[in-house]
């Protein structure tokens, strides 16, 4: 997979979760299953460009159900490790 996708997921999917419930759901599922997705690589070592996913990931800590919020918590912890996160974490 490639970061800049998820992130492209994951926004996609909070964009549209402002329609209806069951669209939100199926939207929130989604950016669950990316969040998940972006805590596998070994963000130290992998020339993914995980930090791209970083402003959508901390889009969802606000008004998403916990298990969302959880997810992108620990997609953000893993991406911290990436050689490049600084900008994501606000020290660039």
């Amino acid at each position: 997979f490639k970061a800049d996708v998820m992130s492209g997921a994951i926004g996609l999917a909070l964009e549209s979760a402002q329609a209806p419930n069951r669209n939100r759901d199926l939207a929130e599922d989604i950016a669950l299953r990316a969040a998940l997705a972006l805590q596998q690589p070994d963000a130290a070592r992998s020339a993914l460009d995980l930090p791209a996913a970083g402003e959508a990931l901390v889009q969802t800590l606000e008004n998403r159900r916990d298990e969302l919020r959880i997810a992108a918590c620990a997609a953000l912890v893993n991406i911290a490790r990436h050689p490049d996160a600084a900008p994501v974490l606000g020290l660039g």
